[in-house]
């Protein structure tokens, strides 16, 4: 795809670059251009409270702007590090597509996608403009912290490492996660809740254009397809569903009300083990969306659900990181309602179902539980704190 002007580049090239946004998070990023020697360019992705801004690494002035309404998906590459088991007609497919570790996607609702790979890096000392700021990890860094850490002197003049956090070097996958959690809790702030997917949305799989609702009677064929399906039907065709699924209903855009594709993809988490990763994730994002609509959500809590939703709380300590944040998101959407007209008694009978004696108990452990990745770990506290606390 060729890089071109887009209108984030426009609103940038129309106001003074001089001027600096009040920005509440910013990481240092490789933008992913075919107009470039390199293949890529230092950038700095910035998060002011209502935009996505990108910033010359070098001279620090805005380069693009883009409003986060503006956001149609959200893509997080696997990494080439920790995948799941995949079926064997997949494992061909998955060695010649692995992506670099960090790497992620935004794709807008023009249509443009843009690329973009973190690295290792830190967190800075702040600044009046900067709430928190991360930077690239050098060589001269990593000396810098060993002797820090290995010295209980406090006579260093360098207090690059005295901010919080800072003698923590998370890893490319992990700055990702972090700097992909700030975008989502920056969209939930301003009632914007965006989708994310672990690969690109396909061409042509979209009814109308990505600006546009999908039609109602496209949406009960759609949700008529995923009642139908089982596991006597191949990995692909039901790969092709959900990919059509989820790539025509964004989150809270559901206006069907059908409770028959909620079960049967219930049955399926009951049986996850015998799926391929990537059909995991798509069925949790499935989920996700199905959980928004009120029938749904009140279906919750039936009986028959019970070992599926265990099933998800094991899934949250799973080594693939898509899936346990994909499970916790849906255990968090099974409990928390977003609605005008809210059922205190609803909410309150889901969340005994979800987290009686046994399952509680296992959460707890797993959220509690040191993770291979602390980006992760933060998840699951961040998670585990809003099931007790939200009101």
């Amino acid at each position: 795809m060729e890089d071109t002007e887009d209108a984030g580049e426009f609103v940038a090239l129309t106001t003074s670059r001089d001027i600096a946004f009040p920005v509440s998070f910013e990481m240092p990023v490789k933008k992913f251009s075919k107009t470039s020697s390199k293949g890529f360019s230092s950038r700095i992705i910035g998060l002011t409270s209502s935009a996505i801004i990108e910033r010359d690494i070098v001279t620090r002035r805005t380069v693009t702007s883009h409003s986060i309404a503006d956001i149609f998906n959200i893509v997080v590459y696997p990494s080439t590090a920790s995948h799941s088991e995949y079926a064997e007609e997949y494992k061909e497919e998955e060695d010649d597509n692995n992506q670099p570790d960090g790497m992620f996607a935004i794709e807008f609702k023009s249509g443009r996608t843009k690329k973009f790979s973190c690295e290792e890096c830190f967190v800075t000392v702040r600044s009046p403009s900067i709430g928190i700021g991360f930077s690239k990890v050098t060589k001269q860094d990593k000396d810098l912290l060993k002797r820090k850490v290995s010295t209980t002197s406090s006579s260093s003049t360098d207090t690059r490492f005295n901010v919080a956090g800072a003698t923590e070097i998370l890893s490319p996958n992990a700055a990702r996660n972090v700097l992909l959690c700030n975008i989502f809790d920056l969209c939930n702030m301003n009632n914007i809740y965006i989708s994310w997917s672990t690969m690109e949305t396909p061409l042509a799989s979209k009814e109308g254009t990505w600006n546009t609702s999908t039609h109602p009677e496209y949406e009960e064929i759609l949700l008529k397809k995923m009642s139908s399906l089982s596991t006597t039907k191949s990995f692909v065709e039901i790969e092709r569903t959900l990919l059509d699924f989820n790539s025509n209903i964004p989150l809270y855009g559901l206006k069907q009300r059908d409770r028959r594709a909620f079960s049967t993809l219930m049955k399926f988490i009951e049986n996850y083990k015998d799926l391929p990763g990537n059909i995991t994730v798509l069925i949790l994002l499935a989920l996700l969306r199905l959980l928004c609509t009120k029938p749904v959500f009140d279906e919750v809590a039936n009986s028959q659900h019970k070992a599926a939703i265990l099933n998800l709380i094991k899934m949250t300590d799973s080594s693939d990181k898509n899936i346990a944040f994909g499970a916790a998101s849906v255990l968090k959407n099974m409990v928390v309602h977003i609605s005008e007209h809210k059922n205190a008694r609803i909410d309150s009978s889901n969340r005994r179902t979800v987290f009686v004696t046994s399952n509680a108990t296992e959460f707890v452990q797993r959220a509690m539980g040191f993770a291979k990745e602390v980006c992760l770990y933060y998840y699951k506290i961040i998670l585990f704190f809003n099931f007790l606390f939200i009101s």
